[in-house]
Formats: structure tokens, C-alpha cells, sequence
């Protein structure tokens, strides 16, 4: 007979399921199965992912979950069950539900009212649950007219058609008597009864993996996870045939999960895109208002335009309106005005956008894609309908306020974060096993520290086969072997939700109609649906990234335009000839993508003297260049060491400027494109896949190029040649509009550190450090001739500061200064305007509770050196200050201690309590380290 599963657990069921995706498919394949469920714990998470695999390899997708009821918002007591989706209404109905169960219950297990269930119930189908089931356990706890009672409710809330009694056997005696129940209760309501199995993991031998995946589970801090162990072995993906053997007596129930199979047809139209609506200003449309706003930017960047800046806009407004896409230009023109006109920094360009001139003249990039030889096509490919993918750098100070704007601009209901599911690395897989294995946390550690630090299925295996520190190990015996097979298993596997770090979603529609919501730990509404699954539902998704580096260029032009130095970015020569000297040398520390030494080396070699240098070096400085030789073969030519050879005259004006190397994927279109007649469209296709390496796509492009160049009047040894050139190179080539547009924030971040040391390398210590320690950037500030004074309590703000051409150590560097000390100690100073001495300082500060361990601090890295007295003078006085600050306190005497005349008293320093010695330099030194974290004497 056959059946369909409806009660099933996939890795998406956190921490309670071992089900791979693909794995599952294959079985049910296996078992000619026609149909399958997947109905994961509190979510959707691998819903659309499930979808498009099923959908592939022609197995009927049920999307579902098992949801948590409850009675009310008081009640402790949570039932299981199971909801399958019929339809598209079904599908929003269970997004709603979902969504509701995370954001309307205040304890950490997300649950619904049961009150609710009735206003999403359309579309669904509910079966009874398992064992946690409302109705199964009131039959085991032998509540049979309550348990009537509960199976009718749920009938009039879901329609008659639409609620099943679930019977399931696992080998429990008490499931046999729940079953027997059950049957009865639905003859006499006439509710039909279905058979499940509830499905944890692929094969029985699985079963003791489960058990150790749940201990893991219950003994972590996430409530929601716990699960009760599972106390059999057959909670596994049964075949039909044991599952009609199990249900001999009953064999209606296997049929009614055909029954259900077929009523459940829900239709996702992947891909189809849904933007949301732009507000526009009175008779305008969107196209409309899209090309006014581009005809003022035209202005503005080109006064007398030429005829090909004119076609060029034609061309990219007609693509883009005839794609729908006017008003997703508009959304992100609108968050980049607001961004500028709050004075938050935003990149100039990252990805390919910066190949559009409408995001050029939008202000959207400041990239000319003219002149850098861009193309719209690698960006907007009109052969090819996908959502334009424009992701923005913001200063990281800024990117919050960019954020808050979005939710009230669009409406909260329709806007939220992006999900990343956090997945078992090999370390975290190491660590979880071996704690509920019952290791030792410091043998756990030291075997999780010899792993490398990757989040991929496989690094384990691999690791103990190649790295010595592992090999060595008795991994084959127990309770190594134990620890290292079952971390194995769950490495790669779904851990926990996270918010990923740049991506939202703005709907056209209130997103937890399309989309389960979920609140996390941090109390930030996120989707449950990772990026893919965003794109694929034709969400708009927009990435915003925060940058330190704007915020360090930004903060590098505020202070010196607080000494009267105004910067204009726009007017920095491109040529200047300092910063290339400096490039050319390698003197790259603290600059943007720059100032690691494989890069500092490459520039040295490289030796820039023009800003295409400077692109084609982020450009090189990859894995792919430098593993292929590509980045060998480029600076030799460079040098005149090899010769260049462009193998075809029409090459030439190409990759001239690369000396004959492919190396971006703009000029893998040009090639083509040139070569080949084929359109920009057409050759950003080939582009696709000849670096996606598809034999089969491959083979599709490789015959029109052939045919296409041949019919130029090439010959076929001619295209053979191109042909090879370009697949030996395409893969590597890089997005040359994306190294433009970071080539210039690197150019930028060099000129200020270059001119104005002390401003760029003071920002750089505050907001933003790079790949090294503070102190690096202390021996740069040196390097530059720039005196780094230590903290002073009269004059150190909470960052790095200049002061008369040196940098002054910021406050917010000092061990055991939190920011509410800091914040007191900076409000007190504004209001008496300095402290006078240590005693003055320790009376004004009295109120706020600033421990003797904080001032001992302050004293041993200088911040009362200003007193003229020894660090050692003050350490040794300060028990002493203290004391008599309490009893002046206790005294009351609080107007005549806080006048002028006593504040700044000296009356405590007797000279025999000074000592007659200093800090050694050394001690100093390991002082200021120890709390600084940085050298400053």
C-alpha cells in the first residue's frame, strides 16, 4: 500500500532532527514515494529550500510545521500539532500563525493562543499531533470526554475536512491504548484518522545519535530546544511497507495520508518579483520620476553630455522600466539621500551597481561608469530577469540611524532583518559532543583548539586525516571514537538562528503574510528564511553593510575641520603624487584593503602610479589570481619581463590596460562581445556560466560562440584560441566595478593617512581597527613623526584626540573604564571645566562611584601626571586622599571642601610621604600595556 509521510523532522528542527534535505528526498524516491511532508519544529526554515529540491526531483512538497498551542497567555502547558499547508492562502495562514506564536508570547517558547487558531485556520489542515498532542495526552492521562471534547473544537476550527486524528506507533504499549482511542473517538465524531511516523532521523542505527543530539539540546541555555529523549528506536523515515505492517488493523489511516497528499497543492511562484510600492510625488510614475531625477543628476556630472552618455541613459532607464525595476531604484536613492543628508558616510559603490549610470547619477554611487568602462549589463542583464543587486556601505556610527529610517519610511510591519542560520563548525561540533559525551572542558578544549576554525561539512575528517596534531591521536578507540564520529555528524547541521549582519527586506505587503517571523535572543524581529530563500520568494532584499572605515575617513575630515582644514573628497587629486609614493612603497598600514602584508608586498612588485593600478591590484590580490599565476603573468608583463600577447588584433583595446590578461569580467563581455558579435546581454550570459564552470552551460555557450565568431569571418583556430583564453581566465576574473569602487576609498584613506597623519591614525585607533593591534598603529604614528601623549584627565576625550599635531590617548582605552565612569567623568569636567588635583578629582567624583581600582589606573598611565608629582607619589597618596574625602563628606562640610580655595588643595601631599623614587621606565611601560594595551612611553 501506499502512503505518504506527514509528521516529519528535518536538520531544521534545531537541534531535534538529522534529516539532510537531499538525503530525505532520495528516500522517499527510494520508496516511489509521490508525496512528502516536512514539518519542522516552531518554523518554516527550510520550507522554500525543501520546495524547489522536491519540486526537482518531482516528489510533491507539503510544507508544514508542528506548531506549539497553548490555552492562553498564562497557561504554562503548551500542546503539540501538526499544520499542513493546502494552499496559497494556507501558506500565508501559517506565516501569520507562526509569526504570532514568536511575537505575541512573552515566555522563551513561542507558542500560539488557541483562540487564534481559528482566524488563520483557511487553507490548513491540522492532524491531532503526537504524544505531546493536546488530545493524545488527555487520553493517556485517561481524560476520554475531554479528549472529545478537544478532537470537536479542533474539528469546527479547521472544517470537517480538514482535521485528523494522528495515530502513530513507535513501540510504546501506551501509544497501542491512545490509538485504540483515538479510532473510537473518530467514528463517533466522524473524524477521519491518519497514520504518521514521527520522523527524527533516516535509518534505525541513527537512534543513539538522536538521544546524544537531544542531550546536547537540554543542556544548552535555549529553552525552546529542549527535547524530551526519544525512548525507541523507530523514529525513523519508514518504508511504506513497515509502516503497513504497523497499521495492518487500520489500513484507511494509510490511505488518508494519500488522501491529505492530494489536497495539499500549494503553488509558490518562485522567482516572480514583488517590490514594494515607492511613494511618489502628485502625477508622477515611477519611470517617470525616475528619469526627472536622472535628467538632474545629468546636469549636475555632465553639462554638455555627449551622444553616448545620452544613449547610455536611454538605454539603462528603457531596461530598467521595462523590467519593473523604476521603483527599486527609487527605494534605494531615497535611504541613500537620507543617508547624505544626515552626513552618515555611504561608499562609493560596492558590487557591480557602480556599472549603472542611473545609480551614478542618482547619487546612488559616485563612480563614473563611462569612464572606468563599466558595464549596465553585468549589473541589469536584460536577458536575463533577476533583481538588481545593489548592496551599500554606510559609516558603521550611521547604519542604525539608515536602518530606523527604512522601518518608519516603509512601515515596520513590512520591513525586517534577514536570518543566517548558524550552522556546527568543527570546533562548536567538537565542543557540544565531548560536553555531553561527559568530557572534561579542558580535554574538550584541547582537542577543539587543534581543529581549524570553518563552518563546512568535512573539516573534521579531513582534519584527522592530514593535520599531525590529530593523527597522533588514538582516535580509533573509545572515547575518542565516539566524540570525533558523532561531532561528524553534526557538523555542517543547523545550530541556532542568527540576524545576518547587512541584509534586510522591505515588502509590498505585511511580511508575515509571505514570510514566518521570529524574535531573537537579542529581541530583533528576523525572518526565518535565510537570503536564498528571500530571493527565490522575489522579496526585495537590500544590504546594508557597516563600514569603519567611511566612519574613520569621516571622523578623519571632522577633526580637521575643527582646526579650520576642509577636505573636499571630490577634489582630492587622483594623481597625487605622496600617495602613490607611498603605495608604491608598500606603506599601507591602516589603509582600506590595503594594509595586509601579502597586499603591502603585491603593491611594492605592482608599483602604482595611476588609480587603474590601484583597481587592478584589489583585483589580483585573490585567491584565484594568485593560485592560477594570473597575478604572476600580470606583473611580469607589467615589468616587461614576458611578453604580451593579445592573440587577436580585436583584443588589443580590450586588454591593453591589463597587458593581455583577462582580468575582470567586464572585459570577458567586451571580449565576447567584441569577438563574437554577441550582444552585452548575451555575453554577460556567457560570462555566467563559463565562470560557474557547468559542463553543460558550458557546452550551450561554447556553440553559439562558435557559431557567432564564425559567422564574423574568424576562423575556427582564431575562436578556439579566444575561446581557451577566456575560459582559463574567466573564472578568476573579478567585478571590476566593485574594485573601482573600493579602489578609490582605499586611495582616499591613503591621501588623508599620507598628509594628515595625526587626524587619519587618531580616527583609525577610535572607530576603527584594521588587522593589527593597537600598538602597530602607535609605531606608524611614530614613523610619521607624531608624539602619542598618554591619558589626561584634564584633556583626553573618550578617543584619540589631536593635540598640537600629536595624538592624546583616549580615556575609552583604559582597563576598568566602562562607559557609564567614562560619561560621569566626562559630564563633571564639562561642568567645573578641570580637575585641579588628584584630591579635587576624587571629591567631584565621589557621587559617582568611581572605585579606587579605576583611579589607581588613571594614575599609573599618566592621566595626573599633569599634578607634576610621581605615578608612584600618587599611587602611594591616594588610600590616604581617599580616606579624607569620606570624612570631609561625613562631615558635611561640602560647600567649603568643593570651593576654589580647597579643591585644588595640596595639604595632603606631605613631603615624607613622597617616595624618592620613580616608575622605572620598563615598569611604565608594562603598566601602561597592561592597561592601555598599547606602549605609550
Amino acid at each position: 500500500m501506499d502512503m505518504v509521510h506527514l509528521h516529519l523532522h528535518s536538520q531544521y528542527s534545531m537541534q531535534d532532527g538529522l534529516c539532510n534535505l537531499d538525503n530525505l528526498i532520495k528516500k522517499a524516491i527510494k520508496f516511489n514515494m509521490k508525496a512528502m511532508a516536512l514539518t519542522d519544529h516552531d518554523g518554516l526554515y527550510g520550507a522554500i529550500q525543501f520546495y524547489k529540491k522536491a519540486k526537482k526531483a518531482g516528489v510533491k512538497p507539503i510544507l508544514g510545521c508542528e506548531i506549539r498551542v497553548k490555552n492562553n497567555q498564562k497557561s504554562n502547558q503548551c500542546w503539540h500539532l501538526i499544520l499542513l499547508v493546502k494552499d496559497k492562502k494556507g501558506y500565508s495562514n501559517l506565516c501569520q500563525m507562526i509569526t504570532e506564536a514568536y511575537l505575541s508570547n512573552p515566555g522563551p517558547i513561542p507558542a500560539i493562543e488557541k483562540n487564534s487558531l481559528a482566524k488563520y485556520s483557511e487553507g490548513i489542515i491540522a492532524l491531532s499531533g503526537c504524544k505531546k498532542g493536546e488530545i493524545p495526552f488527555l487520553l493517556a492521562q485517561k481524560k476520554t470526554d475531554q479528549a472529545e471534547k478537544n478532537a470537536y473544537w479542533y474539528q469546527q476550527v479547521f472544517g470537517q475536512e480538514n482535521f485528523y486524528l494522528e495515530l502513530s506507533f513507535h513501540g510504546l504499549s501506551q501509544e497501542k491504548e491512545v490509538n485504540s482511542k483515538l479510532i473510537k473517538i473518530g467514528q463517533k465524531l466522524g473524524i477521519p484518522v491518519v497514520a504518521t511516523n514521527n520522523v527524527h532521523y533516516l535509518e534505525k542505527n541513527q537512534a543513539s545519535s538522536q538521544g546524544l543530539l537531544n542531550k546536547i539540546a537540554n543542556l544548552g541555555t535555549k529553552e525552546r530546544f529542549y527535547h524530551q529523549k526519544l525512548e525507541t528506536d523507530e523514529y525513523y523515515f519508514k518504508s511504506p511497507s513497515e509502516m503497513e505492517k504497523l497499521f495492518f488493523q487500520a489500513p484507511q489511516a494509510l490511505q488518508n495520508s494519500i488522501e491529505i497528499a492530494a489536497k495539499c497543492n500549494l503553488e509558490l511562484n518562485l522567482g516572480q518579483i514583488h517590490l514594494p510600492t515607492y511613494p511618489l510625488p502628485l502625477s508622477y510614475s515611477a519611470p517617470n520620476y525616475l528619469k526627472k531625477l536622472c535628467l538632474e543628476g545629468l546636469k549636475k556630472y555632465y553639462p554638455t553630455p555627449s551622444l553616448k552618455v545620452k544613449n547610455r541613459l536611454t538605454y539603462e532607464l528603457k531596461i530598467i522600466n521595462q523590467m519593473g525595476f523604476a521603483g527599486y531604484f527609487l527605494i534605494v536613492w531615497d535611504i541613500v539621500c537620507f543617508a547624505k543628508q544626515n552626513n552618515i558616510p555611504v561608499g562609493p559603490g560596492k558590487g557591480s551597481s557602480a556599472g549603472s549610470l542611473v545609480s551614478y547619477l542618482l547619487n546612488i554611487t559616485e563612480v563614473d561608469p563611462l569612464k572606468y568602462q563599466l558595464f549596465f549589463e553585468r549589473f541589469l542583464n536584460p536577458e536575463r530577469i533577476d533583481l538588481p543587486d545593489i548592496d551599500i556601505d554606510f559609516g558603521q556610527l550611521g547604519r542604525e540611524q539608515v536602518i530606523s529610517y527604512i522601518f518608519k519610511k516603509f512601515g515596520s510591519n513590512r520591513v525586517t532583518h534577514v536570518s543566517t542560520i548558524s550552522t556546527y563548525a568543527a570546533r562548536s561540533a567538537i565542543r557540544d559532543t565531548g560536553r555531553a559525551l561527559g568530557f572534561l572542558p579542558q580535554e574538550i578544549n584541547k582537542i577543539a583548539q587543534l581543529m581549524p576554525i570553518f563552518s563546512t561539512p568535512g573539516v573534521i575528517k579531513a582534519s584527522l586525516q592530514h593535520l599531525p596534531e590529530l593523527k597522533n591521536l588514538p582516535y580509533q578507540q573509545e572515547p575518542l571514537k565516539s566524540l570525533f564520529s558523532f561531532a561528524q555528524i553534526i557538523e555542517g547541521k543547523p545550530r541556532h538562528l542568527s540576524v545576518h549582519a547587512s541584509s534586510m527586506i522591505i515588502s509590498d505587503q505585511s511580511l508575515s503574510e509571505v514570510v514566518p517571523l521570529e524574535v531573537t535572543n537579542q529581541g530583533e524581529i528576523v525572518s526565518q528564511y535565510e537570503k536564498e530563500s528571500i530571493k527565490d520568494l522575489g522579496l526585495l532584499k537590500i544590504d546594508l553593510l557597516g563600514s569603519r572605515s567611511l566612519t574613520v575617513i569621516k571622523k578623519t575630515l571632522e577633526g580637521l575641520k575643527e582646526k579650520n582644514i576642509n577636505i573636499n573628497l571630490n577634489k582630492i587629486p587622483l594623481d597625487d603624487k605622496a600617495t602613490f609614493s607611498a603605495l608604491q612603497k608598500g606603506k599601507t598600514l591602516g589603509v582600506f584593503q590595503l594594509e595586509s602584508s601579502g597586499m603591502s608586498s603585491l603593491l611594492r612588485r605592482l608599483s602604482p602610479s595611476h588609480l587603474n593600478d590601484l583597481i587592478a591590484a584589489l583585483s589580483l590580490y585573490r585567491p584565484g589570481p594568485l593560485d592560477s599565476g594570473m597575478t604572476e603573468h600580470y606583473l611580469k608583463r607589467k615589468r616587461g619581463e614576458e611578453e604580451i600577447d593579445y592573440l587577436h588584433p580585436k583584443l588589443e583595446p580590450i586588454l591593453k590596460d591589463t597587458y593581455g590578461v583577462i582580468l575582470y569580467q567586464e572585459q570577458v563581455i567586451q571580449v565576447v562581445s567584441t569577438f563574437a558579435q554577441l550582444s552585452l546581454g548575451e555575453a554577460d550570459l556567457f560570462r555566467r556560466a563559463i565562470s560557474s564552470r557547468s559542463p553543460v552551460e558550458m557546452e550551450k555557450q561554447r556553440d553559439n560562440f562558435f557559431k557567432k565568431a564564425l559567422n564574423q569571418g574568424n576562423t575556427e583556430e582564431e575562436t578556439e584560441k579566444i575561446f581557451n583564453l577566456i575560459s582559463k581566465f574567466a573564472h578568476y576574473g573579478f567585478n571590476k566595478a566593485h574594485s573601482t569602487s573600493y579602489a578609490l576609498i582605499s586611495f582616499v584613506a591613503c591621501y588623508l593617512k599620507i598628509h594628515y597623519p595625526a587626524f587619519y591614525l587618531a580616527s583609525m585607533l577610535t572607530y576603527g581597527m584594521g588587522y593589527y593591534s593597537s600598538d602597530r598603529y602607535i609605531q606608524e604614528a611614530r614613523r610619521f613623526k607624531v608624539k602619542i601623549l598618554p591619558p589626561d584627565i584634564n584633556k583626553s576625550g573618550a578617543g584619540f584626540t589631536v593635540e598640537e599635531g600629536a595624538i592624546r590617548v583616549g580615556m575609552s582605552k583604559i582597563k576598568s573604564m566602562g562607559e557609564k565612569n567614562l560619561k560621569s567623568i566626562l559630564s563633571l569636567r564639562e561642568k567645573c571645566k578641570r580637575f585641579n588635583s588628584l584630591y579635587d578629582f576624587c571629591y567631584k567624583t565621589r557621587s559617582s562611584k568611581i572605585n579606587q581600582t579605576l583611579i589607581e589606573n588613571l594614575i599609573k598611565v599618566g592621566a595626573f601626571d599633569f599634578t607634576t608629582y610621581p605615578r608612584s607619589a600618587l599611587l602611594n597618596l591616594l588610600p590616604l586622599t581617599l580616606k579624607e574625602v569620606r570624612k570631609k563628606a561625613q562631615d558635611g562640610a561640602q560647600n567649603k571642601i568643593s570651593g576654589d580655595n580647597n579643591s585644588g588643595s595640596t595639604e595632603l601631599i606631605a613631603a615624607d610621604l613622597i617616595p624618592a623614587y620613580y616608575f622605572s621606565k620598563a615598569l611604565q611601560m608594562n603598566l601602561e600595556k597592561e592597561i592601555l594595551d598599547l606602549y605609550v612611553s
